[in-house]
């Protein structure tokens, strides 16, 4: 691979990476169509997604600091925002349930996942069932839910949610956020959880492939 190929994957990954598209997908069949790209397993699109992780990082960088704020003592701690102490508390724990599952199924599946991550079709299929959750998620219009009532539950689909965006052309953040939505949250409550979840997933992969970094 050259310098050529990466900018032009790096410029996919970041154009459809916040949207609920699969960013995955997408440099899989673009990466079929390119002869000289050779990659094991998934190490050069987990990169990638580092690289749009520290954007997320950025902006989400207030509820960050007010979670880890949340781990300290109450004495003197002040939280910025509207959501209190409890909540922050609640979101952390609430985060690493949702996290284990992709792990869990990340692992035991790691190298079926590497299998399909060389099929154009099959990410090409995935993203079709991708629409159909978008389409029906749309239709959902009683969602009112805030982080104040979220729950263990919401924390266990959505993170079930996120395990099956493992595959190319299922959109994490798409299944995340359409999985909160059907749990009735509102959608600015589902799309914050999706994308703090990201983080821990996206590093976990990370450190999964580091093997594969030559």
């Amino acid at each position: 691979m050259n310098l050529s190929t990466a900018v032009v994957l790096g410029i996919v990954q970041g154009l459809t990476e916040l949207f609920p598209v699969s960013s995955s997908a997408h440099l899989v069949i673009l990466q079929s169509f390119l002869p000289d790209f050779h990659q094991p397993g998934v190490a050069f699109d987990a990169i990638l997604h580092l690289g749009t992780m520290v954007a997320v990082f950025f902006y989400f960088r207030s509820d960050i600091w007010n979670m880890l704020k949340a781990l300290m003592p109450q004495k003197n701690v002040a939280i910025s925002g509207d959501p209190d102490l409890t909540t922050f508390r609640k979101l952390i724990l609430f985060l690493i349930i949702g996290t284990l599952p992709a792990a869990f199924f990340g692992l035991l599946f790691k190298d079926y996942i590497h299998r399909i991550f060389e099929s154009a079709q099959a990410a090409a299929f995935f993203l079709l069932i991708t629409g159909f959750l978008l389409f029906f998620s749309d239709k959902v219009k009683d969602a009112y839910r805030t982080e104040k009532d979220m729950n263990i539950i919401d924390s266990i689909l959505i993170g079930l949610a996120q395990s099956v965006a493992l595959l190319p052309g299922i959109s994490r953040s798409g299944t995340t956020i359409t999985a909160g939505i059907f749990r009735k949250l509102n959608r600015p409550t589902a799309a914050r959880f999706s994308f703090l979840l990201a983080l821990p997933a996206v590093c976990g992969a990370v450190i999964l492939e580091a093997p594969y970094f030559k």
